[in-house]
Formats: structure tokens, sequence, C-alpha cells
């Protein structure tokens, strides 16, 4: 996964973070992989190898082609991640109408 997102803000840590996180707030930038830059046919293999380097959460870019120009992946594509990993899931949503 080659993007990445750099997450500073006090979020607390036990919302995604493993037990064995430093508590205190702003000592240590938070490294979310963005999936955008997963390969798609090998996902499994790649949330994996980002999870064995201790990747804490990920960071997911939902794109609808309206509000942003570009598209991404939708609630499928989410679903399978959830259910490749228990890592936290945050996602930008970047859609014209997200309650759809």
């Amino acid at each position: 996964m080659q993007q990445l997102c750099l997450a500073t803000s006090p979020i607390p840590d036990k919302v995604f973070a493993p037990p064995s996180f430093p508590r205190q707030i702003g000592a240590m930038p938070l490294v979310a992989p963005s999936i955008l830059g997963a390969n798609f046919a090998h996902l499994a293999e790649e949330i994996a190898s980002a999870e064995a380097a201790g990747v804490s959460f990920y960071h997911l870019d939902i794109m609808d082609g309206h509000f942003v120009p570009n598209i991404s992946f939708g609630p499928g594509v989410v679903k399978t991640i959830d259910g490749l990993t228990d890592r936290f899931l945050d996602c930008h949503l970047m859609l014209s109408e997200p309650e759809k």
C-alpha cells in the first residue's frame, strides 16, 4: 500500500488502536494506509501484510463520481474489507448523496 494518511488529531486510542499503542495523545503520529493504494487483485494479502507491519487502522476513500470526479468503490467492497480485518476503518465519504 503506497498512499499514506497521517492523523494527528486527538482521537481516543480505544477507538482503533490495539492496547499496546501509546496512550499519550499527540506523542506519535498515526499512519493509516489508504486502501486505494492496495492491489485489489490481492486485497487479502495486502491487508495481511499491512497488519504484519503493525497497522492499527485503514483509510478508505469512497468516491461516487459526482461529488468528486473520481470513482473508487462502494458498500460491497467496504463489506469485504471489513470481513478481512478487525482493524478500524476510517471512511472518507466523498458522495453527493451519502444516505443512499
